[in-house]
């Protein structure tokens, strides 16, 4: 079986945000008669959040199946089921660790029906897998 799981709405939106914020701050800063190298560092950094919104719109975050577990964007990881050794949870997060991996899916990344999703097919993993 294949689940895939798609990021909160708002976090996206608050990407977005935070993009535009980035770009007009520098270029607010390219206006002024002084501007430094951080305003065009800025608009980059806005740049990049605007991209790595259209991405993640485009990409699921997070999709479990019965072989591995993998986070589904640019630089994420992914971990074999049969190499998992503890699966926990703390402040709400859900860690899953390997001898040499760590996975940690972030609550406030999903919206709550996505998240209680996510952790009945992690806990129907850990029955399957026989981890405490």
């Amino acid at each position: 079986m294949k689940f895939k799981f798609k990021k909160n709405k708002k976090q996206q939106f608050f990407n977005v945000f935070l993009g535009f914020f980035w770009i007009l701050y520098g270029i607010f800063g390219l206006l002024s008669k002084n501007y430094r190298t951080f305003d065009f560092i800025s608009i980059f950094i806005g740049i990049a959040y605007i991209v790595f919104y259209f991405l993640d719109k485009k990409e699921q975050y997070l999709i479990i199946t019965d072989d591995e577990i993998k986070e589904d964007y640019l630089f994420g990881k992914s971990i074999k089921t049969d190499t998992i050794k503890k699966i926990s949870e703390f402040a709400g997060d859900i860690i899953i660790k390997t001898h040499s991996k760590e996975l940690v899916i972030h609550k406030q990344s999903f919206d709550y029906d996505t998240f209680t999703n996510i952790k009945l097919e992690i806990e129907g993993l850990k029955m399957k897998l026989n981890i405490d």
